[in-house]
């Protein structure tokens, strides 16, 4: 049985890069502690969101700071 905790604590920072990347989120900022890509997480389309979906490396949880809350990598799949 896999461990989904164990998983996503798992996924190094360049992960969640490509993991995003993967679903059309390929513009982002990295501010150190946390970072901010396009609210793909509610737009088709990455240039219809602004940068307002933050992926705190210290949590490993995204924050969608528009509409949908927080959740996790699983969670940004689901979205998707």
């Amino acid at each position: 049985m896999i461990d989904l905790k164990k998983l996503q604590h798992s996924l190094s920072d360049d992960r969640i890069i490509e993991l995003v990347n993967r679903l059309g989120g390929t513009d982002y900022i990295d501010k150190g502690d946390h970072f901010e890509f396009r609210t793909i997480c509610h737009h088709e389309n990455e240039d219809d969101g602004n940068h307002k979906l933050y992926y705190y490396k210290n949590t490993k949880l995204f924050v969608c700071y528009s509409c949908c809350g927080t959740f996790d990598i699983f969670g940004l799949f689901v979205f998707n």
